[in-house]
Order: structure tokens, then C-alpha cells, then sequence
């Protein structure tokens, strides 16, 4: 072995503190900031490639120069020579389209850490404390402080930071369990004490210091540490402490040996699978295909399932099945989450990390806030487990992606109405699709519940049942347990009183009490003291099942602080249930069960008045998140709440968005009661306010169902929200959805209304929109037609404001009509006026457009400089639409002077903006792009 093979062999590197390299002893210095990052990135993949764009996202984050790529070739061939200089040549190598450490195993401080950390789970296994005790301490003498503590990366520290400094902490208190499991008391008091007073809010430790005051015969200061705790808890979170430090507190109580969490004792293992109480029917196929995949059949790692279809399917019980038959497969647990993504009051990935982590044995008061911290955690925890988690009803792939494991070995079971592709195409799922059974697999379902020859008495009784129900497993298992409950009654029967039933309760009620849905609930209601029950009755006037505090106060015309004693009353009785926020949430039938009561026991005026002051509450709160997020928007005037409405207002642009988030549905909801109340005015102020934020987040479903809902109140009368205003973004939101007839429609008639009653600016939106649709078919000569109406009414009407985006469409339509000099005119104009006037939408158009001119006319340099500012400015804006655009248009650059790979790339990131964005322009780039895309 020659001298440089031996300074080779000899280099180390950290990143568990100020970021280290060393040479045979010697420490290297890396003096510029940037390559710290670089060297960085490298140290924490361990020798797994790291690309350059991923590279150049650390170093420059948003502020990348104009070539990214080549910036970060040039800081690899620093570093390369400083530490070649050093004797660690070859430290970095060319891996594909990045660079990796070329460094043998345990030649970092994060491979030694997870090393020792697996050795000592060995010796957990085994049952060796004194060894395990020895790899912890050996674990955390690889620290040398706050990792990447002079590492300038907010991607490096975002990604990275929450997942190593959750590690330590858990190998902190582990080691401490196991030398209290060893009797090592005295030695454990003095680290707790330090702990403690820098984090006095985290109750683990508390419980060890309790512990081990008690173990060294101080049994005096461990029930002082315990009012210490308490004293914190409650003067800071307003809480009791919480199971682990009461029960520690119990124990010494009682003067026995107190253990907080024995290193000897196994993690209790989560069994969270509901149970299967009656015998499945069918889907061998769906089956036999979950399974597999979920097995690890073929030699595959056990993977992503999703299951789709329709509500009532039978989604839910095809993944109990299955859950229940992998079992084996998953002796670390099995985990349950229901994700509610079928209701208004959806589960959060923050509400849903919080329950698994809990599951996991994570105490609740040590559960971080920030989402992506919750999110290194639980995968943290999950490292080097086998373990089933199935996500019930999910709405999103967004929703999901928090809450998959980090690492192969776990198996992830997902349920939902959506199809998730994004899960298919980013994440590898397996897509299982459930319709409706087939007559076969009903009457199976039927004959197994029921019995063959009940079901086969009357079949022209039980054909009729299969065409009510749709044979949908969840309208048939209500069916088979009408039918079991009345053995003796003709399948006719049920079915007629099933014809009959007015309601969901009335359709699943009984004779019966125990099995009376409204007879149950009646128990609960008939309990309840007279304030509580006038908040629960009052409740189910709501348009959804859950609301917040000061929506059901709205609806009571009281103060919170007077509703709030009932309010906990209906909580403690688990009635209503308190969700995230302090949000009330009722279930679907209970919450009918409130709309029936409100309906028997208030009279009309009363409704009415409740419902009043509930939308005036939604207004107001609504108009001022809106105003709050843009000042700049055009406001209406809105009559003074009703006495009895609280109207909420924000601290700052990111507390309202939050609330237009949250309420989404609810205000869409509430939308919908203005409109069957007859209370039109509310319906079209409600339209004003929401419309601007499902613009802003590409919402077009909603924001088409809105403004349907508006005009459904009557077209007669505006409320300050024009006739013209609604049919232009209808039109825009049916555009999007790949609707172009639907929006032709409507945009000639905000193209009508604007001229009967004078809104040049809404005729110039709409006569604009025409032009996207004209577009969108490339029938770039009817486009021209439209832009240049609209930069005429711009200009005869002084709209200086809109004058930039009207240039820029005109400039956009003659570039691809081949008048590549007018063109650049006219963009360039665009340019100048959206930069003198601030608007970095229009901006960021301007670039994309003068993007595709200097393609056209073969000047690659121009054009790619001309879409990455697009691109960076879009990405800033967080303007989904333009970043998905210019992607595409950056493949199309790439592919036009020959960069294939680059331009495949682009394509591909552009389509996955767009399906979240604007699902019709995804089709047709598909379409278009063939297998490329």
C-alpha cells in the first residue's frame, strides 16, 4: 500500500457537530461556506449518491445563479483540490449526474453512530444491559455538538436536523433507562437535573429523575421533582402531568422500586387492526393482489397498496381482510389511522402523526410541533421495524406522503375514494380498484349472512334489494342485518320499508332500543343539563359535523364564554368530540340526529335567526381573511353582523390562510344553506370572499361548485359580486378542468353581462379567457383575435394594471403564429411595464414567453436564461399553473436542441405540477408528449 492509499484509508468525516474532515490526524480545513455545504450533503447520503440540482438546492436554495449545475461543478473542484492538498484525494466522486463520498464503511461519524445504535439493539435482544449500556455511551461520544452547527443550508437543516437530533434524544433517555435498570442511580442524578432545567416541558426525563432519586434513597426529593414537574406543566401548558410521570409518582408512593421504562422490557407492540366480525365475501382477485404485494411475494420488499373506488364499496373491510391475513409478516405491530378524508373534517397528516406516534409509545408532551419534526420522528421510530400501517379514507396523496415510513420493511395499506396516482407514479404504489360487486359476489355476500334459502325464496325480492342497493357492500350489510333481525319476513318486506324510509336513522332504526340509532342518541340528549342541550340542538343546524368554538357560539347568539360550560359537558359525555384547534366534531349520524331535534324543537324564527347570525359569522371572517391575505383586493361593503355573530380577525396573512384552508368546505357548505334559506346576499358575499383564495390554490372543483351555488341564488340581484365577475372565473375553473365547452359558454356570457352593464375589466378577463381556451386548442389566430380585443379595451379604458399580462398574451400568440420580431416587442414591453409596476406574475410570464421566441429562433442560451428566471420567480409565487408551464417549456427548449434526458425530466416535473393544478392541461400535455411524459 502506497502513502497516499494509507492517507486515503486514514480520513474521517463528521457531521454530528461543526462539520470535520481529517487526515491522519489532522483536521482539514474548509474554509468556504459554500463547499462546506457541498461536503456536507455528501458526509450525510454515506457514500449514496447526491445529485447536482440536489446540490445546488443546498447551497443556493432560491437564489441559484443562472447554471446551477455548473456553479456546483466548479465548488466539487475546490473542494477536490483542498482536500487532495490534505492527502484525501479521490475523496469525491462522480457518480452519474452527481457526486458521492468515496469513503469506506465507517468512515463517517453518522455510519458510526447508526453502527453503534443497531449494536445496541443486539444487545437489548439479548438481554445484556451492561454491553447495551456500553454501545449507547460509545454512540454518544461519536456527538461533538449541534450537528452541521457551521453548515449554511436551510435545506440541509430542514431535511436532516429534526430526524438526528430526535435520534439523540431517544438514545439520551434510553440510556438513562438502562443504567436505572441496572441500579445505577446516583450517577443518573446529575445528567436529569441539567436536563430537566434547560427542558423542563419534556416529562421523560422527569419521570427518571424521579426515579432515581427514589432508587438512591431520596425519596423526599423525588416526590419534590414531581410538584416541580407539575408546577412547570401546568404554569406553561395549562396540563397535569401526564401517565408516565403520575404512574412513577404512584410507585414511589408506594415505596416500590420504581423503573420508568425498563431496558428489558419489549416495547408494548400496537395491535390497532379492528376485528373481522362477519365473514368477507368476494374480491379474490383485489385480494390475492393486496396480498402480495403487501407479503413481499416474488422476492419483492413489501410495498405501498392503495385501494380505490367508490363510498360504501367496501374498501374498509377488503383492508381489514387483508390487514388480518399479512399479519405474520408484521411482528412489530399493526397500526390504524382514519384519515376522514371523506368529510368536512378531514384528518390532518399532523393529527395523524400525532396518533401513530402515540401508538408507537412516544409520550404526547414530547411530540413536537412542527409537522416536518413530527414527521423524523416517526420515521425514526420506524427504522429497522416490520410494520403494518393502514391509512383508512384517505383524501390526498398529500395527506399520505407524511405519514409512509422512511425505510423498506414496513408495509403501508391506504383506503380511499381518490385514485392517488401521485402514490402510483412517485411512490411505487400497487392500485387496487373495488366497484360495485357483481351480482354473483352480492348474492354471495347475501346467502352467507343470510342463509341460501332465505335468499333464494324470493329472488325477484332479492333482485330488487341488489338494484336499491347497487350492490354496494356497506347498503348490503345494513340490508342483511335488517333482514337477520326479522328472520321470518320476506325479503319483499324489507324491501318495501325500505322504499319508505325518510332518513338514514329511519332507514337503520328498529324495535329495538339497543339497536335503535335514535333511541341510542335519545339516552345521551335526555341527560344533558338544559344549557348543553341547547348547544347540541343548535349544533345540528350547522351545515357540517364539525365547526370551531365560535361558529357554534354564532349559532347560540352567546359569548364562547358562555356556551363553554356546555360545550364540555357535550365533550365529556362523548357526545361531541373536541378535534385539533379546539374544534367540535360530531359523527355523521349524530350530527343528523341534531338537525332532526333543531327541526322538532326550535321553531322557524329561531332557525332562522341561528342560521343568520352562523352566516353572518362566516361572512365577516371570511371577507377578512381575504382582506388580510391581499390587501390589494377589491373589497364590498357588508351590512353589520347580526347581534349574537362573532366576526374573527388575523394577526397576519398566514393565520388567515390558515383559517380559508381549514374552513374551505365548511364556507363551500355554508354557500349552499345560503342558497336553499333563500338568503341570497350571503350566497354572493361568500362567493366574493372565498373565490380569490381557490383561485390563489387552484382549486377549481370548488371554485366551480361556489360559483354555481352563487348563481343558483338568483341572477337578478349581485350583491356586489357582477353577473359577468362569476361566469368569467366558471368559465376559468371549467378551462382547467378540461371542460372547454362548459367554459366557452360561460365566458360569452360574462362577456354579455360585462358590456350590459359597462365593466370593461370584466369583459377584458373574459374576452382573455376565450383567448385561453382558443389557445389551449392551438387555434392561435382565434387567440390573436381575443388578446388584441383585450389590449385595446386595456388601453381605451386607462387598465393600466393589466396592460403587462394583455401585451404578453398578444406577444405569445404572434410568436407561435411565426412573427418572431413583433413578438419580441411585444414581450418585451410586458417585461418592462410588470417590472416598473411590481408584478412578479405577469414578470414571470414575460420571461416564458421571451423564452419560447429565443427558442424559435434557435438562440439556446437566451432561451433557457429566459425560463429559469420564469421558473424561479414562479416557484417563489408558489404559483403551481406557471411552474408546471414553464417545465414544460423548458423540455420542449432541451428536446429542440437535442438534450433529451433534460428535456424528459423537465416534462415529467411539469405534468406532476399540473395534475394538482390544472388536471386538463396535464391530459393534453400527456397526449401530446406520448411516452416521454
Amino acid at each position: 500500500m502506497n502513502g497516499k492509499e494509507q492517507a486515503e484509508e486514514a480520513a474521517t468525516y463528521g457531521v454530528l457537530g461543526p462539520l470535520l474532515v481529517r487526515v491522519a490526524d489532522r483536521a482539514v480545513p474548509i474554509g468556504s461556506p459554500k463547499c462546506r455545504v457541498v461536503m456536507a450533503a455528501l458526509i450525510l447520503a454515506d457514500g449514496e449518491p447526491v445529485p447536482s440540482t440536489l446540490l445546488a438546492e443546498a447551497v443556493y436554495a432560491h437564489q441559484a445563479p443562472a447554471r446551477p449545475v455548473n456553479a456546483v461543478h466548479q465548488l466539487v473542484l475546490r473542494l477536490r483540490r483542498g482536500l487532495a492538498a490534505a492527502g484525501a484525494a479521490d475523496s469525491v466522486a462522480t457518480d452519474g449526474d452527481g457526486y458521492r463520498l468515496a469513503a469506506p464503511p465507517g468512515a463517517t461519524d453518522l455510519s458510526r453512530w447508526t453502527t453503534l445504535r443497531h449494536r445496541a439493539d443486539a444487545a437489548r435482544g439479548a438481554g445484556d444491559l451492561a454491553r447495551e449500556l456500553t454501545a449507547l455511551d460509545e454512540a454518544l461520544a461519536v456527538w461533538r455538538g449541534a450537528p452541521l452547527a457551521d453548515v449554511p443550508s436551510d435545506l440541509l437543516h430542514r431535511r436532516h436536523l429534526p430526524v438526528l437530533t430526535e435520534q439523540r434524544r431517544q438514545a439520551e433517555e434510553r440510556r438513562v433507562d438502562v443504567a436505572l435498570a441496572l441500579g445505577r442511580y446516583a450517577e443518573a442524578i446529575g445528567p436529569l437535573l441539567e436536563v430537566t432545567a434547560r427542558q423542563p416541558l419534556r416529562e421523560k426525563p422527569w419521570a427518571q429523575l424521579m426515579t432515581a432519586l427514589h432508587g438512591s434513597g431520596r425519596r423526599t426529593e423525588a416526590i419534590e421533582a414531581f410538584h416541580r414537574a407539575r408546577v412547570h406543566l401546568r404554569d406553561e401548558l395549562g396540563v397535569e402531568p401526564g401517565e408516565l410521570v403520575q404512574r412513577t409518582l404512584q410507585e414511589l408512593l408506594q415505596d416500590t422500586p420504581a423503573v420508568t421504562a425498563p431496558a428489558t422490557a419489549p416495547r408494548p407492540v400496537p395491535r390497532h387492526l379492528p376485528a373481522e366480525r362477519v365473514a368477507f365475501s368476494g374480491r379474490y382477485a383485489e385480494t390475492a393482489t393486496a396480498q402480495a404485494a403487501l407479503s413481499g411475494a416474488d422476492g419483492h420488499r413489501p410495498g405501498l397498496v392503495v385501494v380505490t373506488g367508490m363510498p360504501g364499496v367496501g374498501k374498509t373491510s377488503l383492508a381489514i381482510h387483508v390487514a388480518r391475513r399479512v399479519v405474520p409478516r408484521y411482528p412489530d405491530g399493526q397500526l390504524w389511522v382514519d384519515l376522514r378524508g371523506a368529510s368536512p373534517s378531514v384528518t390532518t397528516p399532523q393529527q395523524a402523526l400525532t396518533s401513530l406516534l402515540r401508538a408507537l409509545g412516544h409520550p404526547t408532551m414530547s411530540i413536537p410541533e412542527d409537522p416536518e419534526d413530527q414527521v423524523g420522528l416517526f420515521r425514526s421510530l420506524l427504522d429497522g421495524q416490520r410494520v403494518l400501517i393502514v391509512l383508512d379514507d384517505a383524501r390526498s396523496a398529500e395527506q399520505v406522503r407524511p405519514l409512509l415510513p422512511g425505510e423498506p420493511g414496513c408495509g403501508v395499506l391506504v383506503t380511499s375514494r381518490a385514485d392517488l396516482l401521485g402514490l402510483a407514479v412517485t411512490d411505487g404504489a400497487v392500485r387496487v380498484r373495488l366497484a360495485p360487486l357483481s351480482d354473483g359476489e352480492a348474492r354471495e355476500m347475501l346467502r352467507r349472512r343470510l342463509g341460501e334459502p332465505k335468499v333464494l325464496a324470493d329472488p325477484a325480492a332479492t333482485a330488487r334489494l341488489l338494484e336499491r342497493t347497487g350492490r354496494l357492500p356497506l347498503a348490503l350489510a345494513v340490508v342483511a342485518a335488517r333482514a337477520a333481525a326479522g328472520p321470518d319476513a320476506p325479503l319483499a318486506e324489507l324491501d318495501a320499508q325500505l322504499a319508505a324510509a325518510g332518513s338514514r336513522l329511519d332507514a337503520l332504526s328498529s324495535g329495538d332500543e339497543r339497536t335503535n340509532l335514535r333511541a341510542v342518541f335519545s339516552w345521551s340528549f335526555d341527560a344533558l343539563s338544559p344549557g348543553a342541550a341547547d348547544v347540541f340542538v343548535r349544533l345540528g343546524l350547522h351545515p357540517t359535523h364539525e365547526l370551531s368554538l365560535t361558529a357554534a357560539a354564532s349559532l347560540a347568539g352567546r359569548p364562547v364564554t358562555e356556551i363553554a360550560a356546555g360545550v364540555e359537558e357535550l365533550v365529556a359525555t362523548n357526545i361531541v368530540n373536541r378535534v385539533s384547534g379546539g374544534r367540535l366534531a360530531l359523527h355523521d349520524l349524530v350530527h343528523e340526529f341534531a338537525a332532526e331535534l333543531a327541526g322538532a324543537r326550535l321553531d322557524a324564527g329561531e332557525r332562522d335567526r341561528a342560521v343568520h347570525r352562523l352566516l353572518d359569522h362566516y361572512n365577516g371572517t371570511c371577507h377578512a381573511a381575504a382582506r388580510t391575505v391581499d390587501p390589494a383586493r377589491v373589497s364590498i361593503p357588508l351590512p353589520a353582523p347580526a347581534a349574537g355573530a362573532a366576526v374573527t380577525d388575523f394577526a397576519g396573512a398566514a393565520d388567515a390562510k390558515a383559517w380559508l384552508v381549514r374552513e374551505r368546505d365548511t364556507l363551500l357548505a355554508a354557500s349552499a344553506l345560503a342558497v336553499a334559506r333563500g338568503l341570497a346576499r350571503h350566497c354572493w358575499q361568500l362567493g366574493w370572499g372565498l373565490a380569490d383564495f381557490l383561485v390563489s390554490s387552484a382549486d377549481w372543483s370548488s371554485l366551480e361548485v361556489l360559483l354555481r351555488t352563487s348563481l343558483a341564488a338568483g341572477e337578478g340581484e349581485t350583491y356586489g359580486m357582477s353577473l359577468a365577475h362569476a361566469h368569467q372565473l366558471i368559465g376559468r375553473a371549467l378551462r382547467h378542468l378540461d371542460h372547454p365547452s362548459g367554459a366557452v359558454h360561460h365566458l360569452q356570457r360574462a362577456v354579455a353581462a360585462a358590456r350590459r352593464v359597462g365593466d370593461t375589466l370584466a369583459e377584458a378577463r373574459a374576452l382573455g379567457g376565450l383567448g385561453a381556451v382558443a389557445e389551449d386548442r392551438g387555434d392561435w389566430r382565434s387567440a390573436l383575435v381575443h388578446d388584441r380585443d383585450v389590449l385595446r379595451l386595456v388601453r381605451e379604458h386607462g387598465l393600466g394594471a393589466v396592460e403587462a399580462e394583455a401585451l404578453n398574451h398578444v406577444g405569445w400568440d404572434l410568436a407561435q403564429l411565426g412573427s418572431y420580431a413583433e413578438a419580441l416587442d411585444y414581450c418585451t414591453q410586458s417585461l418592462d411595464l410588470a417590472r416598473a409596476g411590481g408584478d412578479q406574475r405577469i414578470e414571470a410570464a414575460a420571461w416564458d414567453s421571451l423564452g419560447l421566441i429565443h427558442r424559435l429562433e434557435l438562440r439556446r442560451e437566451q432561451a433557457l436564461e429566459a425560463y429559469g428566471h420564469a421558473l424561479r420567480i414562479r416557484r417563489a409565487l408558489d404559483h403551481r399553473v406557471g411552474v408546471g408551464e414553464t417545465h414544460i417549456h423548458l423540455g420542449d427548449a432541451h428536446a429542440a436542441f437535442g438534450a433529451l434526458a433534460d428535456a424528459v425530466a423537465h416534462w415529467r416535473a411539469g405534468i406532476a405540477e399540473l395534475d394538482r393544478a390544472s388536471p386538463g392541461r396535464a391530459r393534453r400535455e400527456r397526449a401530446r408528449l406520448g411516452h416521454f411524459g
